[in-house]
This record gives C-alpha cells, structure tokens and sequence, in this order.
C-alpha cells in the first residue's frame, strides 16, 4: 500500500524535486525494516 502511493507520488513529481525524491526515498528504506 504504501508503497503504491509513493509510486503515485513519484509520478506527479517533477525533476526539480529530486531532492525531495532521494528524501523520501531514504525514509523508506530506513522504515523497510519495519515491514
């Protein structure tokens, strides 16, 4: 589930916001181990 909408997030996110990216991706990998 959260994965799928992080992909929707991830599409509407435009190249400027690849900082925001490589942010939200390093949460998700710091909360894998949750899963």
């Amino acid at each position: 589930m959260i994965k799928e909408r992080y992909n929707r997030i991830l599409a509407r996110t435009e190249p400027q916001e690849a900082d925001m990216q490589e942010v939200l991706l390093g949460t998700l990998m710091s909360d894998k181990g949750e899963w």
